[in-house]
C-alpha cells in the first residue's frame, strides 16, 4: 500500500483501474489512506472478468465476514465498477457491491 501511494503521489495519477481482486482490495486500501490523510485524490476503476463467486464461493463464515468487510470498503472508496458481460455483472452483483456498474464486452476502450 505505501508503494502504491508513493508512486501516486509521486506521479500525480488521477485514475486507477484494479484488474484482478486483490488489487481491488489493496487499491481500497490505498484510496482510504489518501482519503483520511488528504493526500492525492484518484479515481478507482475495478475492472471484473470472471464469475468469481462461481469459481471462489462464499461457504466459509470467514469468507462471508472478508466479503461484507471488502464490500464495505468498495462503498467507501470505489468510483466505478466495470464487467465484461451481463454474467459477470450478475454474478458479482447478487454477492458484492458494485458502484456505477458498466458493461463492456470483453475489451477496455
Amino acid at each position: 500500500v505505501k508503494e502504491i501511494s508513493l508512486h501516486i503521489n509521486k506521479h500525480q495519477i488521477t485514475h486507477v483501474i484494479a484488474h484482478l481482486p486483490i488489487t481491488h482490495y489493496l487499491l481500497r486500501w490505498v484510496k482510504l489512506k489518501h482519503r483520511l490523510l488528504k493526500q492525492q485524490p484518484f479515481t478507482l476503476i475495478n475492472y471484473h472478468h470472471s464469475l468469481e463467486y462461481e469459481h471462489s464461493p462464499i461457504n466459509t463464515i470467514g469468507k462471508r465476514l472478508f466479503n461484507r468487510f471488502n464490500s464495505f470498503l468498495a462503498r467507501l472508496t470505489d468510483d466505478v465498477s466495470v464487467c465484461v458481460s451481463k454474467a459477470v455483472f450478475s454474478n458479482i452483483n447478487s454477492n458484492f457491491f458494485l458502484r456505477n456498474p458498466q458493461i463492456i464486452y470483453n475489451a477496455l476502450p
